[in-house]
């Protein structure tokens, strides 16, 4: 019993001591992260966000996978935090056949907040 309680005591140190050690998020960080290639990924992502919020059946899309030939993410020009995604989403439409369909959306990482808009979803 005494084991059981001193392991206890040292791993929550060890996990306090861990978690008190970690980096702080700043705008920075998020900057470097986000707001450069590494951020296609989560740009990806995020457009999927924006594309379910157009579909009839968003319970039924399928989305083409990142390294999939028919997905594109690009950086804009204008906006480092930007990012133009082109993908494939396969979803019931409203007569239940599913359709593959393209999609275009724009989207933007707000530093201050940590959070995706987009300015721009289309599907065809």
């Amino acid at each position: 019993m005494l084991r059981a309680g001193r392991y206890l005591l040292v791993s929550g140190a060890v996990c306090l001591l861990l978690m008190g050690c970690k980096e702080a998020d700043t705008p920075e960080k998020r900057y470097a992260n986000t707001c450069s290639e590494k951020g296609g990924r989560a740009a990806w992502q995020n457009a999927q966000k924006f594309v379910l919020a157009r579909l009839k059946a968003p319970a039924t899309a399928e989305f083409g996978a990142f390294d999939d030939p028919g997905t594109n993410v690009s950086q804009t020009r204008d906006n480092p935090c930007g990012f133009i995604v082109y993908g494939n989403v396969d979803a019931q439409n409203a007569y239940g056949a599913k359709l593959r369909n393209r999609y275009a959306v724009l989207v933007d990482y707000h530093i201050r907040d940590g959070s995706w808009g987009s300015d721009a979803a289309y599907i065809v």
